[in-house]
């Protein structure tokens, strides 16, 4: 009688771990997608801005606009590298 008790008890609990197993790989799963997306969208993104800064840097003029883009432009390149720089992996 003890057993069998034992036995059912153990085997819901094998069933519901069994589903959480399924439905946590599978959000896993979803959520690595949608991160490796946000990251392609990042790396277009950041492929954009610096084609413009390559097109817009050989055509700045001396004026009071170009003189502010210059000043603006280190702060946009060191944003754009915080999402570009790779980090390095330390060895053992």
């Amino acid at each position: 009688m003890q057993d069998a008790i034992t036995l059912s008890h153990a085997n819901t609990f094998f069933f519901i771990t069994t589903i959480a197993v399924a439905v946590g790989t599978i959000l896993l799963l979803v959520l690595t997608f949608i991160f490796v997306r946000i990251l392609k969208s990042i790396k277009i993104i950041t492929a954009r801005i610096e084609r413009l800064v390559d097109k817009t840097s050989g055509t700045m003029e001396d004026t009071a606009e170009s003189a502010t883009l210059r000043k603006s432009l280190p702060f946009l390149l060191s944003v754009v590298s915080l999402f570009t720089r790779r980090k390095k992996v330390a060895k053992k």
